[in-house]
């Protein structure tokens, strides 16, 4: 009997999208599943048990899945577009809430501009949260270069991040655990990718 050989180093399972029809690595793909009422939920952190369909979150594979694909993996189940994108969004922001407390609870977030952009200069953040009304915080030098090398997302007011971490406002929010930043990159994505199909904000 020959052995099976080995997984490659980093090698991510595949599956398939329910939208587009192409295989790609599962951490690139949104896993769908259907709730106890027979309607579509998001499994964002992919802990729901049961039947699952998968999807990239862009705009046109959210278009024909929920026109299509779901429909076939689902057996009958629709869903519209615009439906399902606002699950995606209200999903990912839910998500990002949790992710952010954690960090914040497990001593990985670096709060405020002055500490982030310290941080960001030691190369000590994985990535960075930035408030969509941070002002001036948001054009430093050292946020504009996280953007650039995919480390700094947009996210929530001042006040919305404030809360999450006990302060008034805060403008910026640092990430140094590696896996809780790359959750929150991936989630921000999805949340902004399902804002841009049309009829959701």
């Amino acid at each position: 009997m020959q052995a099976a050989s080995p997984q490659r180093k980093g090698h991510q399972p595949e599956r398939t999208c329910a939208g587009c029809g192409k295989a790609d690595e599962r951490d690139k793909l949104v896993r769908l599943v259907v709730d106890e009422q027979g309607g579509i939920a998001v499994d964002l952190a992919g802990g729901s048990f049961g039947r699952g369909a998968h999807l990239h979150p862009s705009v046109v594979c959210i278009e024909k899945a929920a026109r299509k694909g779901l429909s076939r993996a689902f057996e009958g189940v629709h869903c519209e577009p615009a439906v399902l994108a606002a699950l995606l969004v209200e999903a990912a922001e839910r998500r990002l809430q949790g992710l952010l407390s954690s960090a914040t609870r497990s001593g990985y977030a670096v709060i405020g501009f002055d500490a982030v952009d310290a941080g960001l200069a030691r190369e000590e953040l994985a990535a960075t949260v930035v408030a969509h009304d941070a002002g001036s915080c948001a054009q430093a030098r050292s946020i504009q270069q996280a953007v650039s090398q995919g480390r700094a997302v947009s996210w929530g007011s001042k006040a919305t991040l404030g809360a999450l971490v006990n302060r008034d406002e805060v403008a910026d929010l640092g990430i140094r655990n590696a896996k809780i930043a790359a959750a929150v990159l991936s989630t921000c994505r999805v949340a902004d990718s399902a804002r841009s199909v049309p009829e959701v904000r």
